[in-house]
């Protein structure tokens, strides 16, 4: 595979397969090859996340959110990381900054924070 976008697909067809770090793998490769896919930073977060690799996760999601700022998913699953650290403010903040970004007003599921 040549490109950022061909390794970012892989990551989540790994993702769906349940073979997380390979998938961390995969979104490194992306990011190797283009440093500012916001998407693979996201991949990579939510794999570390899905891991309980939760500080990994909150690292990744900010570079992805750094680039892409109103991407409310990476805010989403940085409160979810947040939360699995027990870190309730900062998760409830995150939280709401991704219901104040979903767009055509569809709720996020509340994660009862």
């Amino acid at each position: 595979m040549d490109s950022a976008a061909q390794w970012y697909t892989k990551g989540f067809s790994l993702i769906s397969e349940g073979r997380y770090e390979e998938a961390v793998g995969a979104f490194e490769k992306a990011i190797e090859i283009d440093g500012g896919h916001a998407r693979a930073w996201f991949g990579k977060g939510l794999a570390f996340s899905i891991l309980t690799r939760y500080r990994d996760a909150i690292s990744a999601f900010d570079k992805s959110i750094e680039l892409e700022p109103e991407h409310p998913n990476s805010w989403y699953n940085k409160a979810v990381a947040l939360r699995g650290l027990g870190m309730e403010e900062e998760a409830v903040r995150a939280l709401e900054t991704a219901r104040e970004l979903t767009h055509y007003g569809l709720p996020i599921a509340s994660m009862d924070v």
